[in-house]
Protein backbone atom coordinates (compact mmCIF):
# COMPACT_ATOMS: atom_id res chain seq x y z
CA UNK A 1 0.00 0.00 0.00
CA UNK A 2 3.15 2.19 1.17
CA UNK A 3 4.77 1.32 -2.80
CA UNK A 4 1.12 2.51 -4.27
CA UNK A 5 0.77 5.95 -2.28
CA UNK A 6 4.13 6.70 -3.41
CA UNK A 7 3.81 5.99 -6.98
CA UNK A 8 0.15 7.80 -7.24
CA UNK A 9 1.92 10.71 -5.42
CA UNK A 10 4.43 11.09 -8.10
CA UNK A 11 2.48 10.65 -11.16
CA UNK A 12 0.16 13.53 -9.54
CA UNK A 13 2.95 15.82 -8.61
CA UNK A 14 4.51 15.13 -12.23
CA UNK A 15 1.22 15.27 -14.37
CA UNK A 16 0.16 18.88 -12.40
CA UNK A 17 3.67 20.07 -13.17
CA UNK A 18 3.66 18.55 -16.64
CA UNK A 19 4.13 20.92 -20.36
CA UNK A 20 1.00 22.02 -21.78
CA UNK A 21 2.76 19.62 -25.12
CA UNK A 22 1.55 16.60 -22.83
CA UNK A 23 -1.92 17.52 -22.38
CA UNK A 24 -2.26 18.08 -26.00
CA UNK A 25 -0.86 14.63 -27.09
CA UNK A 26 -2.46 12.44 -24.51
CA UNK A 27 -6.54 12.50 -24.17
CA UNK A 28 -8.21 13.09 -20.87
CA UNK A 29 -8.88 8.86 -21.33
CA UNK A 30 -5.46 7.84 -21.16
CA UNK A 31 -4.61 10.01 -18.24
CA UNK A 32 -7.44 8.86 -16.31
CA UNK A 33 -6.67 5.10 -17.26
CA UNK A 34 -3.53 5.49 -15.40
CA UNK A 35 -4.99 7.10 -12.13
CA UNK A 36 -7.92 4.52 -12.50
CA UNK A 37 -7.62 1.33 -13.60
CA UNK A 38 -3.66 1.23 -13.52
CA UNK A 39 -3.82 2.06 -10.07
CA UNK A 40 -6.22 0.20 -8.81
CA UNK A 41 -4.35 -2.80 -10.34
CA UNK A 42 -1.38 -1.85 -7.96
CA UNK A 43 -3.70 -1.48 -5.20
CA UNK A 44 -5.61 -4.54 -5.20
CA UNK A 45 -3.77 -7.48 -8.10
CA UNK A 46 -0.39 -7.06 -6.65
CA UNK A 47 -0.37 -7.94 -3.21
CA UNK A 48 -2.11 -11.55 -3.28
CA UNK A 49 -0.94 -13.03 -6.21
CA UNK A 50 2.86 -12.25 -4.63
CA UNK A 51 1.85 -13.99 -1.45
CA UNK A 52 0.45 -16.88 -3.44
CA UNK A 53 3.44 -17.24 -5.45
CA UNK A 54 5.38 -17.53 -2.30
CA UNK A 55 3.58 -19.77 -0.99
CA UNK A 56 3.42 -22.28 -3.74
CA UNK A 57 7.15 -21.98 -4.51
CA UNK A 58 7.79 -23.55 -1.18
CA UNK A 59 5.27 -26.36 -1.52
CA UNK A 60 6.59 -26.57 -4.48
CA UNK A 61 9.98 -27.02 -2.80
CA UNK A 62 8.63 -29.04 -0.30
CA UNK A 63 7.39 -31.74 -2.87
CA UNK A 64 10.69 -32.41 -4.76
CA UNK A 65 12.36 -32.90 -1.34
CA UNK A 66 10.38 -35.61 -0.10
CA UNK A 67 10.18 -37.37 -4.29
CA UNK A 68 14.01 -36.78 -3.85
CA UNK A 69 14.15 -38.37 -0.13
CA UNK A 70 11.84 -41.91 -1.52
CA UNK A 71 14.22 -41.64 -4.75
CA UNK A 72 16.75 -39.75 -5.41
CA UNK A 73 16.78 -41.21 -9.17
CA UNK A 74 13.46 -39.31 -9.37
CA UNK A 75 15.10 -36.04 -9.69
CA UNK A 76 16.10 -35.86 -13.02
CA UNK A 77 12.55 -36.82 -14.61
CA UNK A 78 11.68 -33.64 -12.11
CA UNK A 79 14.35 -31.25 -13.43
CA UNK A 80 13.28 -32.02 -17.17
CA UNK A 81 9.63 -31.51 -16.38
CA UNK A 82 10.90 -28.26 -14.31
CA UNK A 83 12.65 -27.20 -17.48
CA UNK A 84 9.65 -27.57 -19.81
CA UNK A 85 8.22 -25.66 -17.34
CA UNK A 86 10.37 -22.94 -17.44
CA UNK A 87 10.29 -22.74 -21.16
CA UNK A 88 6.05 -22.91 -21.15
CA UNK A 89 6.08 -19.87 -18.52
CA UNK A 90 8.52 -18.12 -20.64
CA UNK A 91 6.42 -18.34 -23.73
CA UNK A 92 3.40 -17.72 -22.18
CA UNK A 93 5.01 -14.43 -20.56
CA UNK A 94 6.30 -13.16 -23.35
CA UNK A 95 3.31 -13.23 -25.26
CA UNK A 96 1.15 -12.53 -22.43
CA UNK A 97 2.95 -9.18 -21.30
CA UNK A 98 1.72 -7.78 -24.67
CA UNK A 99 -1.50 -8.49 -24.68
CA UNK A 100 -2.02 -7.20 -21.87
CA UNK A 101 -0.05 -3.50 -22.82
CA UNK A 102 -2.35 -3.89 -26.22
CA UNK A 103 -5.15 -4.34 -23.38
CA UNK A 104 -4.39 -1.37 -21.97
CA UNK A 105 -4.23 0.80 -24.70
CA UNK A 106 -7.46 -0.21 -25.94
CA UNK A 107 -8.89 0.77 -22.78
CA UNK A 108 -8.33 4.70 -22.43
CA UNK A 109 -10.14 5.21 -25.86
CA UNK A 110 -13.29 3.90 -24.21
CA UNK A 111 -12.49 6.10 -21.27
CA UNK A 112 -12.02 9.26 -22.65
CA UNK A 113 -14.76 8.42 -25.46
CA UNK A 114 -16.79 8.01 -22.76
CA UNK A 115 -15.50 11.33 -20.81
CA UNK A 116 -15.74 13.46 -23.78
CA UNK A 117 -19.58 11.90 -24.08
CA UNK A 118 -20.87 12.91 -21.02
CA UNK A 119 -19.50 16.55 -21.04
CA UNK A 120 -21.14 16.99 -24.73
CA UNK A 121 -24.39 15.50 -23.92
CA UNK A 122 -26.20 18.58 -24.61
CA UNK A 123 -24.79 19.10 -28.30
CA UNK A 124 -25.41 15.81 -28.79
CA UNK A 125 -28.62 15.86 -28.21
CA UNK A 126 -29.29 19.06 -30.31
CA UNK A 127 -28.09 17.55 -33.03
CA UNK A 128 -29.68 13.99 -32.67
CA UNK A 129 -26.19 12.26 -32.81
CA UNK A 130 -26.87 9.28 -30.34
CA UNK A 131 -27.16 6.33 -32.79
CA UNK A 132 -23.99 7.26 -34.24
CA UNK A 133 -21.80 8.08 -31.33
CA UNK A 134 -23.48 4.79 -29.96
CA UNK A 135 -21.92 2.84 -33.04
CA UNK A 136 -18.63 4.90 -32.85
CA UNK A 137 -18.16 3.63 -28.41
CA UNK A 138 -19.23 -0.27 -29.71
CA UNK A 139 -16.21 0.27 -31.97
CA UNK A 140 -13.94 1.36 -29.34
CA UNK A 141 -15.51 -1.45 -26.81
CA UNK A 142 -15.04 -4.17 -29.15
CA UNK A 143 -11.82 -3.24 -29.85
CA UNK A 144 -11.13 -3.50 -25.64
CA UNK A 145 -13.22 -6.70 -25.76
CA UNK A 146 -11.39 -8.40 -28.42
CA UNK A 147 -7.74 -7.63 -26.41
CA UNK A 148 -9.02 -9.20 -22.92
CA UNK A 149 -10.82 -12.02 -24.49
CA UNK A 150 -7.53 -12.90 -26.17
CA UNK A 151 -5.72 -12.12 -22.69
CA UNK A 152 -7.82 -14.90 -21.17
CA UNK A 153 -7.93 -17.42 -23.65
CA UNK A 154 -4.26 -17.45 -23.52
CA UNK A 155 -4.63 -18.20 -19.50
CA UNK A 156 -6.52 -20.54 -20.17
CA UNK A 157 -4.00 -22.20 -22.93
CA UNK A 158 -1.60 -22.24 -20.07
CA UNK A 159 -3.48 -23.69 -17.57
CA UNK A 160 -4.08 -26.59 -20.21
CA UNK A 161 -0.06 -26.58 -20.92
CA UNK A 162 0.25 -26.94 -17.63
CA UNK A 163 -2.36 -30.03 -17.03
CA UNK A 164 -0.65 -31.99 -19.46
CA UNK A 165 2.40 -31.46 -17.98
CA UNK A 166 1.81 -32.24 -14.49
CA UNK A 167 -0.02 -35.41 -15.95
CA UNK A 168 3.61 -36.19 -17.51
CA UNK A 169 4.87 -36.14 -14.28
CA UNK A 170 2.63 -37.87 -12.63
CA UNK A 171 2.62 -40.85 -14.97
CA UNK A 172 6.32 -41.38 -15.13
CA UNK A 173 6.61 -41.39 -11.09
CA UNK A 174 3.53 -43.90 -10.97
CA UNK A 175 5.27 -46.23 -13.58
CA UNK A 176 8.79 -45.78 -12.01
CA UNK A 177 7.71 -47.49 -8.94
CA UNK A 178 6.60 -50.51 -11.21
CA UNK A 179 9.55 -50.84 -13.35
CA UNK A 180 12.47 -49.82 -10.73
CA UNK A 181 12.69 -53.02 -8.63
CA UNK A 182 13.71 -51.95 -5.02
CA UNK A 183 12.75 -51.92 -1.37
CA UNK A 184 10.59 -48.81 -1.17
CA UNK A 185 7.50 -48.94 1.43
CA UNK A 186 4.63 -48.63 -0.07
CA UNK A 187 3.66 -45.77 2.37
CA UNK A 188 6.39 -43.53 0.88
CA UNK A 189 4.86 -45.03 -2.81
CA UNK A 190 1.88 -43.31 -1.55
CA UNK A 191 3.01 -40.02 0.03
CA UNK A 192 4.96 -39.33 -3.13
CA UNK A 193 1.97 -39.76 -5.80
CA UNK A 194 -0.31 -37.84 -3.14
CA UNK A 195 2.15 -35.29 -2.98
CA UNK A 196 2.32 -35.03 -6.97
CA UNK A 197 -1.13 -35.13 -7.55
CA UNK A 198 -1.31 -32.15 -5.00
CA UNK A 199 1.64 -30.65 -7.03
CA UNK A 200 -1.16 -30.08 -10.26
CA UNK A 201 -3.27 -27.71 -8.48
CA UNK A 202 -0.66 -26.04 -6.65
CA UNK A 203 1.88 -25.25 -9.25
CA UNK A 204 -0.30 -24.23 -12.07
CA UNK A 205 -2.16 -21.44 -9.60
CA UNK A 206 1.50 -20.64 -8.75
CA UNK A 207 2.48 -20.41 -12.14
CA UNK A 208 -0.97 -18.20 -12.86
CA UNK A 209 -0.35 -16.22 -10.07
CA UNK A 210 3.06 -15.36 -10.68
CA UNK A 211 2.02 -14.82 -14.81
CA UNK A 212 -0.97 -12.50 -13.33
CA UNK A 213 1.70 -10.43 -10.90
CA UNK A 214 4.66 -10.30 -13.66
CA UNK A 215 1.41 -9.09 -16.11
CA UNK A 216 0.01 -7.03 -13.78
CA UNK A 217 3.88 -5.03 -13.15
CA UNK A 218 2.47 -3.51 -16.55
CA UNK A 219 0.74 -0.94 -14.82
CA UNK A 220 3.66 -0.21 -12.67
CA UNK A 221 5.36 0.43 -16.07
CA UNK A 222 2.65 2.85 -17.36
CA UNK A 223 2.53 4.69 -13.66
CA UNK A 224 6.18 5.39 -13.97
CA UNK A 225 5.76 6.64 -17.33
CA UNK A 226 3.89 9.52 -16.19
CA UNK A 227 5.88 9.97 -13.61
CA UNK A 228 9.05 11.34 -16.01
CA UNK A 229 7.20 13.12 -18.41
CA UNK A 230 8.77 16.57 -19.44
CA UNK A 231 8.32 19.61 -16.68
CA UNK A 232 7.70 22.95 -16.62
CA UNK A 233 10.13 25.31 -15.69
CA UNK A 234 10.36 26.65 -12.07
CA UNK A 235 7.81 28.77 -10.75
CA UNK A 236 10.44 31.05 -9.94
CA UNK A 237 12.82 32.52 -12.49
CA UNK A 238 16.31 32.50 -11.75
CA UNK A 239 17.51 36.43 -10.90
CA UNK A 240 19.12 37.23 -14.22
CA UNK A 241 15.67 36.67 -15.99
CA UNK A 242 13.74 38.24 -13.65
CA UNK A 243 12.03 41.68 -14.90
CA UNK A 244 12.81 45.19 -12.97
CA UNK A 245 11.02 45.75 -9.83
CA UNK A 246 9.51 48.76 -11.25
CA UNK A 247 7.78 46.21 -14.18
CA UNK A 248 5.28 46.85 -15.82
CA UNK A 249 5.67 50.85 -15.89
CA UNK A 250 3.22 51.01 -18.41
CA UNK A 251 0.07 48.90 -20.73
CA UNK A 252 2.40 48.13 -23.09
CA UNK A 253 3.39 44.29 -25.44
CA UNK A 254 5.64 43.93 -27.68
CA UNK A 255 6.00 40.93 -29.86
CA UNK A 256 9.76 41.37 -31.41
CA UNK A 257 11.09 38.79 -34.03
CA UNK A 258 9.13 36.47 -32.06
CA UNK A 259 9.43 32.10 -32.63
CA UNK A 260 7.13 29.32 -30.41
CA UNK A 261 7.07 25.81 -31.03
CA UNK A 262 5.66 22.93 -28.23
CA UNK A 263 8.77 20.78 -28.53
CA UNK A 264 12.06 21.16 -29.82
CA UNK A 265 10.86 17.91 -32.39
CA UNK A 266 7.94 19.85 -33.94
CA UNK A 267 7.53 22.35 -36.41
CA UNK A 268 7.05 26.52 -35.28
CA UNK A 269 3.62 27.36 -34.56
CA UNK A 270 4.37 31.40 -34.53
CA UNK A 271 7.23 32.62 -36.90
CA UNK A 272 9.03 35.90 -37.07
CA UNK A 273 5.92 37.69 -35.28
CA UNK A 274 6.57 40.85 -34.92
CA UNK A 275 3.73 43.07 -32.86
CA UNK A 276 3.15 46.08 -31.19
CA UNK A 277 0.32 46.66 -28.86
CA UNK A 278 0.26 49.95 -26.79
CA UNK A 279 -1.36 50.90 -23.70
CA UNK A 280 -5.26 51.34 -23.79
CA UNK A 281 -4.97 49.19 -27.00
CA UNK A 282 -7.83 46.81 -27.35
CA UNK A 283 -7.16 44.24 -29.86
CA UNK A 284 -9.12 41.17 -31.13
CA UNK A 285 -7.49 37.87 -32.37
CA UNK A 286 -9.55 36.05 -34.95
CA UNK A 287 -8.32 32.84 -37.35
CA UNK A 288 -9.09 29.67 -38.57
CA UNK A 289 -9.00 26.27 -36.03
CA UNK A 290 -4.64 26.12 -35.45
CA UNK A 291 -3.93 29.56 -36.60
CA UNK A 292 -2.01 29.42 -33.35
CA UNK A 293 -4.65 31.90 -31.49
CA UNK A 294 -4.31 30.11 -28.31
CA UNK A 295 -0.36 29.79 -28.70
CA UNK A 296 0.08 33.35 -29.09
CA UNK A 297 -2.12 34.01 -25.89
CA UNK A 298 -0.12 31.29 -24.12
CA UNK A 299 2.87 32.78 -24.90
CA UNK A 300 2.34 36.13 -22.83
CA UNK A 301 2.16 33.69 -19.49
CA UNK A 302 5.79 31.67 -20.44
Amino acid sequence: IGTSINLHTNMFNAITRATMYFFNTNSSGRILNRFTKDIGAIDEMITVPSLDFIYNSLSLMGIIAVVGIVNVYLLIPTFFIGVLFYYTVVYYLSTSRSIKRLEGVSRSPVLGYMNASLQGLSTIRAFEAEEVLSLEFDDHQDLHSSAWYIFISSTEALGFALDIICLIYMSILTFSFLVIENDIFGGDVGLVITQAISLTGSLQWGIRQFAQLDNQMTSVERVLEYTNVPQEAALESSEDKKPPKEWPDKGQIVFDNFYLRYSLDTAYVLKNLNIQIQAMEKIGIVGRTGAGKSSLIGALFR
